[in-house]
């Protein structure tokens, strides 16, 4: 099966006046702003190549997954060592890069910006981090209708696109997806003419309340992509914004979650027909979860299964996966009688 690393192999000498920007480009641009980009992109707006950028990231880091958690891919940094040496993305420019974790908010948010050209910008918001807090905020996207990373990504789209003229892309991978929805359906007018287009790359969806009442949404709708795998879970929570595209995968439970385990076809992922039948139980298991519970009992049941993941001492996966995923398992689960909770433990855990 053709992944995202053939992928550059193919069109990483071709530049974006012959080949034009697609959905593999973004999704790849997404990978990159996993890294700890630190010191290396500046807030202030000064422009970094993606080149030099990797040149002075690999000067500190190797290529060991584990700098970026437990969940990233095996390829995630490769990618982004061969995408620094391609002819295709080398002189994008990065910039405004930010980076933020409060736990007492419940809040991750990190973004940055790509110059494909003066007259094109991506604006990419980074998914999920390693940090329990941060999946925490995952499942209170189906909980709340705002969430503190969602103005966050407001205010940086709109402080971005002040910035620069010029179309805009807006994008994000997981919860930076959701994030990318938010941020181009909340964004003035004057904004929302730029967009070209809005990726959702396998993040949570939104209530129906939102998508059926948000005029700035309505706005943009036709211009949102939703692209999730066969196995999705991650993707499946809530209604999924815009046109949402399945693709096929080969991995299974939260690894599906992973791009670089996703079907290319020379500048697409590949579609099928829709999800599988292990996403489409985690989807029943979740909805019955969550229908008929007001606001306060959903809180309460994420604060429950969050608080017995704090309770093993743990504030990251990797600390987790130290502990051996069955046996983190066997001992979560003994710490609570909530069958939800065990049922939801046992999607998440013995699926990775």
């Amino acid at each position: 099966m053709a992944g995202l690393l053939d992928y550059i192999t193919w069109r990483g000498d071709l530049s974006f006046e012959v080949a034009p920007i697609n959905e593999l480009d973004v999704f790849l641009c997404t990978q990159v702003a996993m890294a700890d980009l630190e010191g290396i992109v500046r807030l202030d707006g000064t422009e970094i190549s993606l080149l030099d950028t990797a040149t002075r990231y690999f000067d500190v880091h190797n290529t060991d997954v584990r700098n970026l958690g437990v969940l990233q891919s095996d390829q995630a940094l490769p990618a982004f060592m061969a995408m620094g040496k391609a002819a295709r993305y080398r002189d994008i420019m990065m910039s405004c890069h930010v980076n933020y974790v409060c736990d007492e908010d419940v809040a991750q948010f990190s973004a940055t910006s790509f110059g494909f050209s003066p007259q094109v910008h991506a604006v990419i918001f980074r998914g999920t981090d390693d940090s329990i807090i941060g999946w925490k905020e995952n499942c209170n996207l189906a909980i709340f209708d705002e969430v503190p990373a969602q103005y966050c990504a407001l205010k940086y789209l709109e402080e971005y696109a002040a910035k620069y003229d010029g179309k805009l892309i807006v994008a994000g991978h997981s919860k930076g997806g959701n994030l990318a929805v938010y941020a181009a359906s909340n964004a003035a007018k004057e904004i929302q003419d730029r967009i070209v287009q809005v990726y959702n790359f396998d993040g949570p969806g939104f209530s129906k309340k939102f998508l059926e009442t948000n005029t700035g949404y309505a706005a943009v709708r036709d211009r949102i992509s939703t692209i999730v795998p066969q196995n999705s879970i991650v993707g499946i929570l809530m209604d999924a914004p815009g046109r949402m595209m399945v693709v096929r995968a080969n991995a299974e439970g939260l690894l599906a979650h992973d791009g670089f385990s996703w079907e290319v076809d020379v500048n697409h992922f590949v579609r099928v027909g829709g999800l599988n039948r292990s996403s489409r139980n985690f989807d029943e298991v979740f909805d019955n979860m969550m229908n008929n519970k007001t606001e306060e009992e959903k809180k309460a049941f994420v604060d429950e299964l969050f608080g017995i993941f704090f309770d093993t001492g743990a504030h990251t996966l990797s600390e987790l996966k130290k502990m051996g995923w069955l046996t983190t398992f066997e001992t979560i689960t003994r710490m609570t009688g909530n069958k939800a909770v065990r049922d939801i433990l046992s999607a998440l855990l013995l699926g990775i």
